[in-house]
Parts: structure tokens; sequence; C-alpha cells
């Protein structure tokens, strides 16, 4: 009898452990998805302090031309860049160079990179030569002087001279950029009186005249300011190109055999001279043979004259 109470008792005691096991867990499962929903909630701190950051640069550097990275640059000189390279290619892989350069910037685009000038001489012959002028981006710039090294292994040429040199335009910009503010300002001072239409004639004659003297000055300034940035958006790159000569040996005999060679050259050439020099000289010869006879005519009759009698 005692034995089953004891047996009913830990059944009892079990069922109610497994109850509150089974409680706990489902609490622990419920705190779980809480968290779960209220992280996904709540923002991140990383994220949210990038874009708070990203906000501020926003407001404290706004509308600011892209540097050549693509970034946008924090400070700075505006510069305007050149760059120059001149490349010796096998005189037959030298158009093909000079099409692939071109090709390439033309797919970019010309927002991007535009042929200014392009021209070729002598392709296929030792002597070739090939000029191309590019206006494109600094990042395609520096993209393509980058690989240039490397894509010329493949085709025997190299880069025999390269320069570069910055021109920096922060001062003529600043300026030209404030004077044309202030002349707007001005503009807009003068339609403002000009709404007022002043009762002399006079006087609204000498303010159409200013006016159309100060929105003048504007297009000046603003076609001027638009050059400037143009010139540092859009970097120079001059690309020169040329045969590479192909060595030749050297020999005591090579002056016989270039005179050997030269020889039906040199005979023809002499030959010429003489055919030349005789149908220059052939008309005069009746002339020369006249004033003898005349000379001897003359000379005769004279010396007859003075002859003493015997």
């Amino acid at each position: 009898m005692i034995r089953k109470i004891l047996l009913a008792g830990c059944c009892a005691l079990s069922l109610v452990a497994c109850g509150q096991d089974h409680s706990e867990s489902a609490m622990d499962a419920g705190y779980a998805h809480s968290d779960v929903q209220n992280m996904m909630s709540a923002p991140a701190p990383a994220m949210a302090e990038k874009r708070t950051m990203q906000a501020e640069s926003d407001m404290i550097q706004p509308d600011m031309p892209p540097g050549e990275d693509g970034a946008t640059p924090q400070s700075g000189p505006m510069l305007a860049y050149v760059h120059n390279r001149s490349i010796e290619a096998p005189s037959n892989a030298l158009g093909d160079l000079v099409a692939t350069h071109e090709q390439r910037c033309v797919e970019a685009g010309p927002q991007v990179c535009m042929v200014v000038n392009a021209s070729q001489s002598g392709i296929g012959e030792d002597w070739g030569n090939a000029n191309l002028h590019i206006k494109a981006t600094p990042a395609w710039t520096n993209s393509f002087l980058g690989g240039l090294e490397g894509e010329l292994d493949g085709t025997k040429a190299k880069i025999t001279s390269a320069s570069t040199y910055a021109e920096d335009l922060s001062t003529q910009i600043i300026d030209t950029d404030a004077r044309l503010k202030a002349k707007l300002t001005l503009r807009d001072r003068l339609q403002a009186l000009l709404t007022d239409r002043p009762s002399e004639l006079g006087d609204l004659i000498s303010l159409e005249r200013e006016l159309a003297r100060v929105q003048a000055d504007i297009d000046s300034s603003a076609s001027i300011l638009a050059a400037l940035k143009q010139r540092v958006s859009m970097s120079n790159l001059h690309m020169s190109y040329s045969a590479t000569r192909q060595p030749t040996a050297h020999s005591v005999w090579r002056p016989l055999g270039n005179a050997v060679e030269g020889f039906f050259g040199n005979f023809a050439s002499a030959l010429g001279g003489i055919i030349t020099t005789i149908a220059i000289v052939l008309p005069w010869i009746p002339v020369i043979i006249g004033l003898i006879w005349v000379a001897r005519f003359f000379w005769r009759r004279v010396f007859k004259k003075k002859k003493p009698l015997a």
C-alpha cells in the first residue's frame, strides 16, 4: 500500500516537472521571438552611424565634382592634367595598335572619352608614324595609362618616353565664379529697376544699355568658367607612335656595295646630264658659227686694206 502511494506521488511530481519545462520552453521561445523582432525593427548601430555621417557629409559638401577615383574629394586644388606618351612598335603592328587605342576611346562614349585628333602616315613602312590626341576623364586616363605597359608587352612595343604635368586652375575658377555671381546679382538689381519703368526716356535707354552690357559679361564669364571646369574634368592625352627601326649590319665593304648598287643610277644621272648639256648648247651652235664667219670676214677686209703694195 505504501509502495503504491509513493509510486503515485512520483508520477505526479514528474507530470508537474514536465509541465514546468514545457512552459519554460514556451516562454523562452516567446522571449527569443520577441528579441528577434526587436532586433529586426531596431536599426543597426553601424548602419545608423554610417547614414548619419553620410548625411552630414552631404550637408557640408553639396554639389562637389567627383574625384579621379569617383569619390567626392574633401578638398584640394583643381588641376588640369596633360599626359604625353611616345611608343615604338613594329611596323606591321603599328596600325593595329593605334586603331585599338582609338576604338577603346570611342567605345567609352563622348562623355568619358573623345578623340580630338588622329593622324597616320607610312603605316607598314619602316618610317611609319602616327599621333593620337585624346580628351578623357581622369579616371579613364589613369586606367588606360595604368594598363598600357602590360598591353604593349604582347605586341613587342615599348614606351620610349613619358611625361605628365598639371596646371593649377583653382585661382582662376574661384575668381571667375565670384565675378560671375557678382554680375548675376547686378543683373537682378538692374532688372528690378527696369520693372519700375523710369519716367525719363534717357534713363530707360541707359538702364537697358547697362543691362545688355552686364548680360554680355555674364555670358562671357560663364563660357570661361565652363571651359576651365572642362579642363579639370577632362585630361589631355597625347600619344605619339613610331615604327621600330631595324638594326643594320656595318662592314668595311659596305661603301663598295653601295657604289655597285648605285652604279646604274649614277650612270643614268651622268648620261642625263650630258644630254641636257647638248640640248642647251645645240641651239647656239649656228649662232656661234655665224659670229665666227662674220669676224673672219671683217678681219680679212681690214687686213687686205692695210697690206702694202709690192
